[in-house]
């Protein structure tokens, strides 16, 4: 696999301030076709523009392959597939969030990513979650605006069911 070069994006461009008040969490907000997704910013290495990915034969559906990340290879998995999504085209607009949890890293697709926010924890609402699905950690309410925040924990797993 030959050396690949990838555009970076900062976190500060979306937000993101080293300074936290206590009791918030800040979230990586993004899209998926209409809906509104977040995930924690603690484990979110940096944000790629979509690069060029190698498949890997064998490999579950929703894993879209592997990357060449500055020497580290990388599995890119499609969040879509992973939360019972429709597939979507590639855009301009198109990222991959890296993301590294006890020295695991994978990147997942996603449409756009909007903003880093900060988030109380009393305002993240567990009840709407059902035992089957893991992978939602919560929902967040802004001005109208339903965002579904995801665990990382879950997500790194791999495991869509």
């Amino acid at each position: 696999m030959g050396t690949s070069v990838h555009n970076t994006v900062s976190l500060e461009e979306y937000g993101l301030t080293p300074n936290d008040e206590e009791q918030q969490t800040q979230w990586l907000l993004f899209t998926l076709g209409n809906e509104s997704y977040g995930v924690d910013v603690l484990h979110v290495q940096e944000i790629l523009q979509y690069p060029e990915i190698s498949p890997v034969p064998g490999s579950p559906e929703y894993v879209l392959g592997i990357i060449n990340l500055r020497g580290e290879v990388i599995t890119v998995c499609d969040i879509r597939m992973m939360l019972g999504l429709a597939d979507q085209a590639i855009t301009k607009e198109t990222r991959i969030v890296m993301m590294e949890l006890a020295d695991q890293k994978m990147g997942i697709l996603v449409d756009n990513v909007n903003k880093i926010i900060k988030i109380k924890a009393s305002d993240i609402d567990t009840t709407t979650l059902s035992e089957g699905n893991r992978i939602i950690q919560g929902t967040w309410q802004q001005k109208g605006q339903l965002y579904i925040l995801l665990s990382i924990n879950e997500l790194m797993k791999g495991n869509p069911d």
